[in-house]
């Protein structure tokens, strides 16, 4: 009796060792599901930020009076389109939280040698993080940023009001560029059948496939046109998918106008194709690589992508100081295979022309809103 009950005893605290195991496992696997849908729901509804851990919950509270120095966020943002958040200070941190105010969850971003250069000129830390808004985004936010010093201290949050700006033109394909201050940047795409989308070419068309009517697409934002200086610092190329033509699509991006000398410029570029991010077909740069170098002085754009992202998009770059204009520096290459190939369109150029003074008042009409 003794021995059976031995056994019986041992067999249920087996028993319950097994199902409380079970139990953790499932109650672990719960919240991996919860933490991931709160992730994908993060990204869709707001932004998502390369190489950045997404963390639930709330901020780690603030342990310091002080408020991060030298920070700067573009205050204006597009559905699919991207952003920076550039930090120059004395100080160094080894963290930074960013989220959204009044929403649940953050992302925690560990600067690396990518994001980091403390060899400037008088020893300042300078900070670059690209955020790319998600494909749901389409309301006003509130930015939130806070850093963690080298000393563990973390800073009080800063409060950056991000304006939506709706795009004119809704597609499958979109190429968005966006820069960190007031230059004169031009984004170009080149079509399959040889077609190029740029500030000259703004708006092309096709008939649908029943042959009634048109379906126009193309440049949805020129930005700071002629250094009629807009605040947008985002272009937008978007075609819907009647017009999305099978082959390989040629982005540049063009330095037009160096509107301020005194600063160089960085820039990102992201391509999605039905919400999803587009092969690059050009090779993966070194950082700091000058795309178009002939010699140590060439002023072109450097180009450099996400080392952990095999697609090597978003791509992104920077301008020197006293960039010269009309680079044209190619930044990617990609294919689109799934396309209707019977369509049988021909691209209908709407707008031929190159703008005058009064067409570049029209572009920043419309870009505030003023003529649409």
């Amino acid at each position: 009796m003794i021995m059976k009950k031995y056994f019986f005893n041992s067999f249920m605290f087996a028993v319950a060792c097994v199902l409380a195991f079970t139990a953790c496992s499932s109650s672990s696997d719960d919240d991996d599901s919860q933490a991931s849908s709160a992730q994908a729901n993060f990204e869709n509804n707001f932004f998502a930020i390369s190489s950045a851990i997404y963390q639930t919950g709330a901020m780690p509270n603030s342990t310091s009076n002080d408020v991060i120095s030298g920070i700067e966020i573009n205050d204006q943002a597009l559905t699919s389109g991207s952003n920076f958040i550039t930090v120059t200070s004395a100080d160094a941190y080894d963290r930074f939280y960013i989220g959204v105010d009044g929403e649940s969850g953050y992302y925690e971003v560990v600067p690396t040698d990518m994001m980091e250069n403390s060899t400037r000129a008088g020893g300042l830390y300078s900070y670059i993080i690209y955020l790319n808004y998600g494909a749901n985004y389409n309301r006003n936010i509130t930015m939130v940023v806070k850093g963690r010093k080298t000393s563990g201290a973390v800073t009080q949050a800063y409060r950056k009001a991000i304006r939506y700006v709706q795009t004119r033109i809704s597609g499958d394909l979109t190429v968005n560029l966006t820069f960190n201050n007031e230059k004169d940047i031009d984004l170009r795409v080149t079509t399959p059948s040889g077609e190029e989308i740029y500030y000259g070419n703004k708006k092309l068309s096709v008939r649908d496939e029943v042959g009634d009517s048109i379906v126009r697409f193309g440049l949805d934002h020129d930005s700071n046109a002629n250094c009629s200086i807009d605040g947008l610092k985002n272009e937008n190329i978007v075609i819907p998918e009647i017009a999305v033509e099978p082959g390989e699509y040629t982005v540049r991006v063009d330095m037009y106008k160096n509107c301020d000398k005194l600063v160089s410029t960085s820039w990102q570029l992201v391509v999605r194709y039905k919400g999803q991010l587009v092969q690059n077909l050009l090779p993966q740069r070194t950082p700091g690589e000058n795309a178009m170098a002939s010699s140590p002085t060439n002023l072109a754009t450097t180009i450099e992508s996400s080392i952990t992202d095999a697609k090597h998009n978003p791509v992104w770059g920077t301008y020197p100081v006293n960039a010269y204009s009309g680079d044209k520096t190619i930044v990617m290459k990609f294919k689109v295979k799934d396309a209707s190939t019977t369509r049988g369109f021909t691209p209908v150029i709407i707008q031929d022309y190159q703008p005058t003074l009064m067409d570049y008042s029209k572009m920043k009409d419309e870009e505030e809103g003023l003529n649409k």
